[in-house]
């Protein structure tokens, strides 16, 4: 078999810190003649220990299969093509009834789409308001026409348009890594209300010492006791979820300062293997080391839904991505549009993340009329919802309850062991190899971006946030100066805004 290795002749050399600024977080654009523009470099192509290339995945370019899958192979299976819809920001439901009785179907189902890659995008926007005058004619009482003057205040949109990311996330051989909740993190487990499924652990929780003495007894029979979170509980993990994606840091991490049971855990002991030291993030104090099993698996939570007698359940299934630090690079983004935007008004930059979300929801009657939108406005408007469907959906036993114990997790950049390294193996060493089997190249092509790790040595894979700011800021300070407005489809390179001739002047920056 062949591995991960910068000794690939076949393989190109990936950033170097040559490239890089001094502040680390500009990276010089490629060279302009005037006539053609080059392509954005992207990261490297690995060749994985199976000789599978991990490589930038399109929204059309579905992954062989998740790795959530068991070692051994599946038991047969009839293939079963669900009746599903999509909302619209892509999001997949479906209220097929074999998927709310067969817990293989639904197994299967969320595995299936949960390894078709997410949509994200970065949307610019900046508007402002002016004050107006204007003349209206109107009739009084006794029928005599006037006119009088009116002031009245119009939004006026001074640029909008968006860029495509999707285009960078990697593509994993074995399929996005599937992780399970952990049991000590608040989700919903069935229920309205967030649980755990472990005893109390927090300082200062809510819980009575009645309920701690039940769920000790409860631990010394059973591995596990659902309870209700406490408020303090909820409280942080909104703020683990937040912390999260702002550093941009997958699921089945470990922040700093947390206890262990409160990351995700990933099913497929391979993946636990690849992903172990995968993250790829300067700060200190997180764990993507110790990755663990979960005490229950996709499969568990699959049966223990489609055994619910309630008419308003729902699993959900979530896609996130990882790899950037989304709030440095909004920072950075917004830093572009006030050196170009002189306008006083309203500005902003977001990233959106569409198609990034699994349902599927109880099949009765009821909770089909929920999910269509005309029947749901109808329902309001007639007092039905609120006064009869929420109540029974909230308080009954027979009403509503939520699955969101699991999701797949896609990838803008990581770590990737290097398997010819060995552990105890420096940096330092690898690079020293890799120089003595390299000669003839020039210093600067030479030098890696490496780090050492419990198992060796890893390299960073796919396209980092810092140089992906790089190739877009002169084309988005340019778009906003042009007072560029465009609702169609995104951007996919700085070289399509040249090439499209939009505005005058693009060429000069």
């Amino acid at each position: 078999m062949e591995g991960v290795s910068a000794f690939d002749h076949d393989r190109k050399v990936g950033p170097t810190d040559a490239d890089w600024a001094e502040d680390e977080k500009e990276r010089k654009l490629p060279a302009d003649d005037g006539d053609a523009v080059k392509e954005p470099e992207v990261g490297p192509v690995v060749k994985t220990i199976g000789g599978d290339e991990i490589r930038a995945v399109g929204q059309d370019d579905y992954a062989a299969g998740p790795s959530g899958y068991p070692p051994e192979p599946p038991p047969d299976f009839s293939h079963y093509n669900a009746e599903k819809e999509e909302d619209d920001d892509g999001n997949v439901f479906s209220h097929d009834h074999h998927l709310n009785t067969d817990g293989e179907a639904l197994y299967r189902f969320l595995l299936q789409e949960g390894a078709k890659p997410p949509k994200v995008t970065a949307s610019f926007f900046g508007s402002h308001t002016e004050t107006r005058t204007r003349h209206v004619t109107r009739r009084d009482s006794d029928g005599h026409t006037y006119t009088s003057t009116e002031t009245y205040t119009e939004t006026i949109t001074d640029f909008a348009f968006t860029i495509d990311i999707t285009q960078h996330l990697l593509a994993e051989p074995r399929g996005p890594p599937v992780w399970i909740v952990g049991e000590r993190e608040p989700a919903h487990h069935g229920n309205r209300k967030r649980q755990v499924d472990n005893t109390p652990y927090m300082v200062g929780d809510e819980t009575s010492t009645t309920d701690l003495e039940e769920g000790k007894k409860a631990m010394n029979t059973r591995s596990n006791w659902r309870r209700k979170a406490t408020g303090v509980e909820k409280g942080s993990a909104s703020g683990r979820k937040e912390r999260r994606f702002t550093w941009g840091l997958p699921a089945w991490v470990l922040l700093p300062g947390e206890t262990p049971g409160t990351e995700a855990n990933i099913e497929d002991p391979i993946a636990r293997d690849v992903f172990q030291g995968a993250a790829n993030t300067k700060l200190e104090g997180i764990d993507d080391f110790n990755l663990r099993p979960p005490v229950r698996t996709l499969r568990d939570w699959a049966d223990e839904y489609t055994k619910s007698k309630r008419m308003l359940k729902e699993f959900t299934f979530t896609k996130e991505v990882y790899g950037w630090n989304w709030g440095s690079l909004e920072e950075a983004l917004k830093s572009v549009i006030a050196a170009n935007y002189s306008q006083v008004g309203t500005t902003g930059v977001t990233f959106r993340f569409e198609h990034n979300k699994v349902s599927v929801r109880g099949d009765s009657k009821l909770s089909q009329m929920v999910s269509n939108m005309w029947w749901y406005i109808l329902l309001w408007i007639l007092l039905v919802y609120p006064l009869v469907i929420r109540p029974f959906k909230r308080f009954s036993s027979y009403g509503g309850g939520d699955w969101d114990v699991a999701g797949s997790s896609f990838a803008l950049t990581k770590w990737v062991h290097l398997t010819d390294s060995r552990p105890g193996q420096t940096a330092e060493e690898y690079q020293a190899e890799y120089n003595a089997n390299h000669p003839n190249l020039v210093a600067e092509l030479r030098k890696l971006l490496l780090k050492q790790t419990p198992r060796g040595v890893s390299q960073p894979i796919g396209l980092r946030e810092g140089e992906w700011f790089a190739q877009w800021k002169d084309t988005v300070g340019a778009l906003i100066r042009q007072r560029h407005i465009s609702y169609g489809d995104s951007l996919k390179t700085p070289m399509n805004i040249r090439l499209e001739g939009i505005g005058h002047g693009l060429d000069g920056y």
